[in-house]
């Protein structure tokens, strides 16, 4: 079982380092950088596990004779397969936004880009985006799960005799 973690940066900002040079205030912002990324973790919950080869459907519960009530034959479940098949499809688009935030953000950071006093507000606003984006993964990945946990994979097969004149 695989655990996939978001980090997401939180940053902290203090208003250090005014124009009169204070010695003070230059360290605690000095510190301040150092300790601006408070990472925020977002795991995935659990997968929709697909149907998996040679996997059997559940033993029918009673024995001797069938009842009406007891299935004969069971099926995978078609929307349990939708679930897996969400699952497998959003999860590339969310990876992809994720890459590509990350890659700007990590640009916005460098110093090697730019060294403008606007780069802060920059960076401050990527963190937000980043944040939100592992809260909207989160969400659409739970719901996902969360009804994948309520949805039973193998079902009763409609068996019925075989009409010979329809």
């Amino acid at each position: 079982m695989w655990i996939r973690v978001i980090h997401c940066g939180r940053s902290r900002h203090s208003a250090a380092g005014s124009e009169a040079g204070n010695e003070a205030d230059n360290e605690a912002g000095n510190e301040a950088d150092s300790e601006r990324e408070e990472p925020v973790m977002f795991v995935d919950p659990p997968a929709p596990q697909p149907l998996q080869p040679g996997e059997t459907p559940p033993v029918s519960g009673g024995l001797g004779l069938p009842s009406p009530d007891t299935a004969m034959a069971w099926e995978f479940n078609p929307d349990y397969q939708r679930l897996v098949m969400m699952w497998r499809q959003v999860i590339p688009v969310l990876d992809t936004l994720t890459a590509s935030l990350d890659k700007a953000y990590q640009l916005a950071r460098s110093r090697d880009v730019w060294d403008a006093p606007v780069s802060g507000r920059y960076v401050e606003d990527m963190t937000a985006w980043r944040t939100r984006l592992g809260l909207y993964r989160q969400a659409i990945l739970t719901s996902i799960s969360d009804q994948a946990a309520d949805t039973p994979r193998w079902i009763p097969a409609a068996a019925g005799a075989p009409h010979a004149f329809s």
